[in-house]
């Protein structure tokens, strides 16, 4: 069976929450607690809770305070009865089915036995014929201001949640609800605030204004420092929370971005464990400089120790002795590079090596292509596209418009492109 538990006092009074199965703590501290109380006397943890569909034992309780239900004292692991009063200092609270209403007022102690009137020879007839007459006359009565009762009733509660509405609309809280009244006589109020403060502040509206209300407010104030927790222990450090344009959701930014299933994955994390989360919104992380993204890439393609790097006008130069296999990572490297920012800067590799520049070679180049594969015919009308080995040469590295790249062991020879023809 699954049971809710209601508050009688403080600032809680009033509220209505779902009791989930297992070991559940009411206490102050919102570290330490699962159900939070913030009035004056309640402990960081206060009273512990174990919830089964059979029924809630207590399990704890704080050193000063002597637990009671209905007046009677309880021992450890007791057996709590529903709609029962159950105190522990300044707490006073009961639970229920949640099928099951509550009452309005508890009754702090067991049920009064009915105790025998003393002395013999009461004259019964007289006192039952006036009270007959007096029963009757209260029924005439209650008949005609029925109507007139209900009627004032109703007002008296329109009256208060419209007061509740002018209240929420002064107080700037915007994505707080105030739904239809049940059949149980509750109005249900739903939906955010932006901090504990502001939470407080219309709990202690709600404790003065007589109103029974189902409360479903969150602060997003808790949810943000609970995610900003979470992610710290799921190993995203230096990630941070922040709010969404939707209420209940939270945009999540970082160094770098999130994918889709590390996003999938945070946001199940937080559903399970943060109540009022509603989802997560990936931030794109904040653009970098041209220079911070290339110390990025150097950094990633292990090229930091072999390049180094100025800035010339509307290029950057790089200069260092690469080997085939570093030249493969400054290609990925200038693709990468190029993605983020195109052409405004553009890398230029200045290869030092004395030997590549004095390197010569009797290759003849008939005809360059720069189409969706660029590719070169040599003199022997053969095609070789970029990444074919050129017999007795090297590797072909790369095409441009002004240049053609050929590895040549651990060295990079630059050829100019108007020695042949061009498509």
């Amino acid at each position: 069976m699954a049971w809710k538990i209601r508050f009688y006092n403080g600032l809680s009074q009033g509220i209505e929450v779902p009791l989930f199965e297992g070991r559940v703590a009411i206490g102050s501290d919102p570290l330490l607690a699962d159900l939070v109380v913030v009035d004056p006397g309640i402990a960081a943890v206060h009273v512990v809770l174990d919830v089964s569909a059979q029924g809630i034992r207590l399990l704890e309780w704080n050193e000063g305070c002597s637990p009671t239900e209905s007046g009677l004292a309880l021992t450890e692991t007791a057996a709590l009865q529903p709609l029962a009063a159950q105190r522990c200092g300044s707490l006073l609270w009961a639970y229920c089915g949640e099928g099951q209403a509550f009452d309005e007022q508890l009754k702090l102690t067991g049920p009064v036995r009915p105790v025998p009137l003393a002395g013999h020879g009461l004259k019964w007839t007289g006192w039952l014929t006036a009270g007959g007459s007096v029963l009757v006359l209260v029924i005439i009565i209650g008949l005609l201001s029925e109507s007139w009762f209900v009627s004032s009733k109703g007002q008296a509660l329109d009256s208060r949640i419209s007061s509740l509405r002018t209240f929420l609309k002064g107080q700037h809280l915007l994505h707080v609800e105030v739904g239809d009244t049940g059949v149980d006589g509750k109005v249900p109020i739903r939906g955010y605030v932006e901090n504990n403060r502001e939470r407080l502040t219309l709990q202690h509206y709600l404790e003065h204004s007589s109103l029974a209300v189902h409360w479903e407010v969150f602060s997003l104030e808790d949810i943000r420092q609970d995610a900003d927790f979470i992610l710290n222990k799921l190993g995203f450090e230096g990630w941070t929370s922040s709010n969404a344009e939707r209420p209940g959701w939270l945009r999540i930014s970082g160094a770098s971005a999130l994918d889709e299933a590390d996003r999938q994955h945070v946001e199940h994390v937080l559903k399970a464990d943060l109540p009022g989360f509603l989802g997560v919104e990936v931030a794109e992380p904040a653009r970098q400089t041209p220079r911070e993204k290339l110390e990025q890439l150097l950094r990633d393609h292990s090229l930091a120790a072999a390049l180094a790097y100025s800035q010339e006008g509307a290029h950057i130069e790089l200069s260092g002795e690469l080997d085939a296999h570093q030249y493969a990572r400054f290609v990925e490297l200038n693709r990468e590079f190029k993605v983020a920012f195109g052409d405004n800067p553009e890398l230029r590799l200045i290869n030092k090596t004395a030997t590549a520049r004095g390197k010569k070679t009797n290759l003849v180049i008939r005809y360059v292509s720069l189409g969706a594969v660029p590719y070169i015919v040599l003199e022997n009308s053969q095609k070789y596209p970029v990444g074919a080995l050129i017999p007795g040469v090297g590797r072909l590295l790369e095409i441009t418009k002004e240049t053609i790249c050929i590895g040549v062991g651990t060295q990079r020879l630059t050829i100019d492109t108007v020695a042949g023809g061009r498509g």
